[in-house]
């Protein structure tokens, strides 16, 4: 994987850590959404772990954001 889209999956996931803290969610709530921990969560948000795309999905379903939203907003 590239530097441009290690950027780009760095700002996505900053992405959607605003929209959980705007719609007031707990990171506990979204991470039992995903089926991961806490914790987990925690460390894809610090840019710690990778996230799959099915936990990415996921993650854009319990935010009601559309998957490409997140990259058209960095763009």
């Amino acid at each position: 994987m590239g530097e441009n889209n290690i950027n780009m999956t760095i700002q996505a996931i900053n992405y959607l850590k605003c929209k959980r803290i705007e719609k007031k969610l707990t990171q506990w709530h979204v991470a039992n959404h995903l089926g991961i921990s806490r914790e987990t969560l925690t460390r894809i948000e610090n840019g710690k772990y990778g996230i799959s795309l099915l936990n990415y999905m996921k993650f854009c379903e319990v935010l009601g954001v559309h998957p490409s939203e997140p990259f058209e907003a960095n763009s």
